[in-house]
């Protein structure tokens, strides 16, 4: 028992070297950094931010500037750390990490790292489906560009408040920042950047039911790639552009679009476009009776939906599964059916969820609205009193003052009148003693 024993710190030393080895270069050099201190620790700041820079490698390697705080240090660390978390669908961690740096950045003042911190955590939680929070930085972001006068940050903002409130099903809502990106674009006259933005204007338009509005905003977003010659983007274009012809009934042009997107996609990586294209692709094949074509789409679609966490596309995908396998091959209709169940209990529950937060929240409004309606009620009574006495105090003292006033002028008067009195009577008094004092002399 003993002997056993002694192979515990082996053990556990393998099994750390096993976990060092595994984790990334990224993660390795990160934890590396947090644990220096001094000029070390900048040594390892700078040996991350040439990682993090790899993939378009700078002319010299990356120096901070002599002297730099280390504040400033950590605040560049993880806003660069939290891109390269986003970077590689690490959104929780990336909102941490984009959190602790804007801790630094606001209270430091680091203001042109702001900005961008701010973008980060907006897109993460966006990311992470928590459109609450996103919708808060992303606003943020929005005033900032808006106060700079910064149009290009003004699109990129307008861009991605429209993705995260389509996303929150509110296209209403989305449309409207939509339009202010769209113009602003038209302005700028970048064509790459307009392309873009015209795409998901398409599926705003698709979200409000206005597919004949939204085919010539898909349509030139299209046009716009191709002769940009973009084909990494190209795919998600032809994706848009076929959920518009298949809103319009026009299938055959859907299917043909998506059969040319799919492979784009694929070469792109973009996971997302592909599961759409997929799922679209298979449910058009299906209502043509291509049953086989239609499930290996559909098991594609509603296998990277899992693995991406989209619970929406992955429940349409397994309804079109139960609705293609329950003729031929009921167990395994039964096995689409009870993941559809589960995953439309699940976005049953989230939605009542985000209701009752939805509503808690306009209470919670309400209730601090009439508050403060209560307490500017009551301001202005208080104002008003303290007019109405403030008034009185004034015609008070004025009256003290006329009062005042007159007292001084009857006292003047008053005065005056002993003066002239006295004056009289002294010459009386010298007039009746004259004519005595000569009748005196005369005796």
């Amino acid at each position: 028992m003993k002997k056993s024993f002694r192979y515990i710190p082996v053990i556990l030393f393998l099994l750390s070297a096993a976990a060092a080895a595994a984790a990334s270069p990224v993660d390795s050099l990160y934890a590396r950094f947090t644990s220096a201190s001094g000029a070390e620790r900048v040594r390892q700041a700078e040996a991350l931010m040439d990682l993090l820079e790899a993939g378009d490698p700078p002319e010299a390697p990356f120096r901070f500037q002599k002297g730099i705080s280390r504040p400033r240090v950590d605040a560049q660390v993880h806003y660069q750390m939290a891109e390269y978390c986003f970077s590689v669908g690490r959104y929780a961690e990336s909102v941490n990490h984009g959190t602790e740096a804007l801790d630094l950045i606001r209270e430091r003042h680091f203001a042109d790292l702001e900005p961008d911190c701010i973008n980060i955590i907006g897109l993460s939680y966006f990311r992470l489906g928590n459109f609450k929070s996103a919708l808060n930085y992303l606003q943020q972001c929005l005033e900032r560009d808006e106060a700079a006068g910064d149009e290009a940050g003004m699109s990129s903002s307008l861009n991605n408040l429209a993705a995260c409130y389509l996303a929150d099903r509110q296209p209403a809502v989305a449309w409207d920042f939509m339009r202010r990106a769209i113009e602003l674009e038209r302005k700028r006259k970048d064509n790459r950047i307009l392309s873009i933005r015209l795409g998901l204007a398409s599926e705003i338009l698709l979200a409000m039911e206005k597919p004949a509005e939204a085919l010539p905003m898909a349509q030139e977003a299209c046009q716009l790639t191709e002769e940009a010659g973009d084909s990494l983007r190209l795919g998600v274009r032809y994706s848009q552009l076929a959920g518009v012809y298949d809103a319009l009934g026009e299938d055959g042009q859907a299917e043909s679009l998506l059969r040319s997107a799919i492979p784009m996609l694929e070469r792109a990586g973009n996971v997302n476009s592909l599961c759409i294209s997929c799922n679209l692709l298979g449910k058009l094949l299906s209502e043509k009776g291509e049953r086989t074509e239609a499930r290996a789409y559909l098991q594609r679609a509603a296998d990277i939906a899992r693995q991406t966490g989209n619970l929406y596309t992955e429940k349409t995908s397994r309804e079109q599964l139960f609705r293609l396998e329950r003729s031929e091959r009921p167990a395994v209709a039964m096995e689409q059916l009870e993941r559809y169940s589960f995953l439309a209990d699940s976005l049953y529950r989230e939605e009542s969820a985000k209701a009752l937060e939805d509503f808690r929240a306009l209470y919670e409004t309400r209730e601090l609205e009439r508050r403060n309606e209560l307490e500017r009620s009551r301001r202005r009574t208080i104002l008003s009193i303290f007019t109405l006495v403030t008034a009185l105090l004034l015609l008070v003292l004025f009256l003290l003052v006329r009062l005042v006033s007159i007292e001084r002028k009857r006292s003047a008067e008053l005065k005056e009148n002993d003066l002239i009195k006295n004056k009289f009577l002294s010459i009386i008094s010298h007039d009746l003693r004259n004519p005595v004092v000569a009748q005196k002399n005369v005796l």
